[in-house]
């Protein structure tokens, strides 16, 4: 948890430098990650999954969203959200999750 008591955006950080993080989120069929705020601007990549919910608590500039993931895909968003991810398909989801550090919100 951090100060504001909020989980971190993922499992864990797989590279980090003075310009991005980069994390691992894994979410389980039927499960929702705990509540995280996204303080940059960010690029999902689905590595694998079937369907996925971001959804936004508090701020940021997009609705509810529901998708198909497809292994491979980028998704480019906005910082300045608090949300869940929640796993609406039938496998595990698993992505990178790409912060960009210069700018935050």
């Amino acid at each position: 948890m951090s100060d504001d008591g909020l989980a971190p955006i993922g499992e864990r950080i797989v590279f980090e430098n003075a310009h991005v993080r980069v994390w691992e989120n894994v979410v389980e069929p039927g499960g929702e990650s705990p509540v995280h705020r996204h303080d940059h601007d960010y690029l999902v990549i689905d590595l694998e999954g079937d369907r996925l919910v971001h959804n936004p608590i508090e701020g940021g500039e997009f609705p509810r969203m529901e998708y198909e993931v497809v292994p491979g895909a980028v998704i480019p968003l906005n910082g300045g959200v608090t949300e869940t991810a929640i796993n609406v398909g039938a496998t595990r989801y698993r992505g990178l999750l790409v912060e960009f550090l210069d700018n935050p919100r």
